[in-house]
């Protein structure tokens, strides 16, 4: 990709900050803004240890795909094990789990900052990233939440939270932090199975709240209400959907879930279940989060089969919703629908693992 091209992919971001909405009680935004996309970056994670990570970049208007753009810009590889991709402001925040590394980066997609950090003399491998009340969020799997100052680039502070905290959410003044305890699972302490409720003013642990074990993935409505799919023990204990009442904390059980999007106030969910067989069965429905009800056992309408999922992602100014493949051995496809449930494009992401789309502004 030229650099021209690069430029205008990044350039106005800033326009995402005029979206954010804010709640009746307080002066905190109750989400994230919705981003403004005309374009959308794929992550593709790559394998454990083979430092493979990489961006692909797909183009609304032109329905063209460039891959490599980190490489081409900035002469070496992405990383291992890309976690989380976001855009805030004129920049774009990498988070790369196995190389310790959060990238950030300008309007041409060139590194302007290398963002790492240290614990007791081990590096600080990033999971997930948020963008809330002016600064960027960020979970360390060694149980900490960071602030990053998006101004200096620095890293403000951090909060010690749960044990191997995976997603952090933002809702009415609190971050929300999953802590799975994922690197326990054969041990005898298990899985975590909290949510750490975190005061934005203070950066102090207000609480844990109890969810069903091993908590990961989550999304956020436009009430602040919190969403969290918790992967349970792969066994007896299901991937279980839970509803967090971002006014009581009181915790609701949904469904199942193994992956999910929100757009628009509507949660797009996969769940993809196996028999004693291994026999797969996937099912693709939607949630209506503000009546609180399912409204669709399959929101996919055209008969698109879709082989292996691997992650949904979503655009709610566009009305996309992104299902990533993987097989773990070969590049995954994105397909990309629209919100009715009709395929757009199916493209090759030249990537192992595809585990986030995020939307941008060109």
């Amino acid at each position: 990709m030229k650099m021209n091209k690069l430029f205008y992919i990044f350039l106005s971001i800033t326009l995402v900050l005029g979206f954010a909405s804010c709640s009746d009680d307080d002066d905190y935004p109750v989400v994230e803004p919705p981003l403004v996309g005309t374009g959308a970056y794929i992550l593709n994670s790559g394998k454990s240890g083979d430092n493979n990570t990489n961006i692909a970049y797909y183009d609304y208007e032109t329905g063209k795909v460039t891959y490599g753009i980190f490489e081409s810009i900035n002469d070496k590889q992405l990383g291992d094990t890309g976690q989380d991709i976001i855009t805030y402001g004129e920049r774009t925040y990498v988070a790369v789990y196995g190389s310790a590394v959060i990238y950030v980066l300008d309007k041409t997609g060139k590194i302007l900052s290398t963002i790492e950090s240290t614990n007791d003399g081990k590096k600080q491998q990033p999971r997930n990233l948020t963008a809330y009340d002016g600064r960027i969020y960020v979970t360390y799997f060694d149980g900490y939440l960071a602030k990053i100052n998006p101004s200096t680039l620095k890293i403000e502070a951090q909060v010690a939270v749960g044990r191997n905290p995976e997603y952090v959410r933002a809702s009415k003044g609190k971050l929300y932090v999953a802590n799975s305890g994922g690197m326990d699972y054969n041990t005898p302490i298990g899985y975590d199975k909290t949510v750490s409720v975190v005061d934005v003013a203070t950066f102090k642990e207000d609480k844990k709240i109890d969810v069903v074990l091993n908590p990961d993935k989550m999304v956020v409505d436009s009430q602040g209400d919190i969403y969290v799919i918790s992967n349970g023990n792969y066994g007896d204990i299901p991937n279980t959907l839970q509803r967090i009442d971002a006014n009581t904390q009181e915790v609701t059980q949904v469904g199942n879930a193994t992956w999910m999007t929100m757009c628009n106030d509507k949660l797009y969910i996969i769940y993809s279940q196996y028999d004693a067989n291994w026999n797969q069965t996937i099912t693709y429905s939607v949630y209506d989060a503000i009546n609180e009800k399912k409204i669709s056992d399959n929101f996919i309408t055209d008969g698109t089969d879709i082989d292996k999922p691997y992650s949904i992602s979503a655009d709610p100014v566009k009305n996309y919703i992104f299902i990533g493949t993987s097989n773990y051995t070969t590049n995954g496809d994105m397909y990309i629908f629209s919100t009715d449930g009709k395929l757009v494009k199916k493209i090759d992401t030249n990537g192992l693992n595809p585990i986030v789309v995020c939307a941008t502004v060109k």
